[in-house]
């Protein structure tokens, strides 16, 4: 039977040898041009990826100025004065009756310049997911962190007004006596906020750079 099939195909006439050549040689032109498009919208969401994570670090990185300030305010008044708000030694005197009343009052002026952008995150939602495991983690926490931090701050503002922060206000700040509770809740939940979003902002910031 073997035999027989070899010599029919030996048999077989030329033009349908070419017929069956053709049709390979298309068959074979399908499949490449088929993995050429493929490969190349590969590429294509791979470099989609790769700007969306760019740019997303870019944006993140626009809100560290206004962290290190809120950062300084809370836990190092002394480079708070100097490097975040410029402030003089004359001029610190002069503005706060105390130290309280500095944190609260530099927290509460940090509150009203909301300057940063989340416009990338915010319009690229859906696409989250397509980033690896921990960058897509990394950037939820990041932003959720961030917008816990802005909650405190408009916890801050609801809180208190500039007029009760002033020298000769009916609030005693030499003492500390007289603060809005709201006030001091919302100077702890900031405290917290902006030390956990400066780790985690940090961390991945990192993880994106060396991956």
């Amino acid at each position: 039977m073997l035999n027989a099939a070899i010599n029919w195909l030996f048999n077989l006439d030329p033009t349908i040898w070419g017929s069956l050549a053709a049709g390979s040689m298309t068959l074979i032109g399908v499949v490449i041009g088929q993995y050429a498009i493929q490969r190349r919208e590969e590429r294509q969401k791979e470099n989609e990826v790769e700007a969306l994570r760019d740019a997303l670090a870019v944006e993140l990185r626009t809100h560290d100025e206004r962290l290190e300030q809120l950062l300084y305010t809370a836990h190092d008044l002394e480079k708070a004065k100097k490097n975040a708000y410029a402030l003089t030694e004359e001029e610190y005197k002069e503005s706060f009756e105390s130290e309280l009343n500095a944190q609260i009052s530099l927290l509460r002026y940090t509150a009203d310049k909301q300057f940063t952008s989340r416009t990338i995150y915010t319009s690229n939602t859906d696409k989250i997911g397509s980033l690896d495991a921990q960058t897509a983690e990394g950037v939820v926490r990041a932003y959720n962190q961030l917008s816990t931090l802005d909650e405190g701050l408009e916890s801050m503002k609801r809180a208190i007004a500039y007029e009760d922060l002033s020298p000769g206000s009916e609030i005693d700040w030499s003492t500390g006596a007289g603060p809005p509770l709201g006030a001091l809740a919302a100077k702890t939940q900031i405290e917290d906020a902006v030390t956990t979003a400066i780790l985690i902002q940090k961390r991945h910031l990192l993880y994106w750079a060396i991956h």
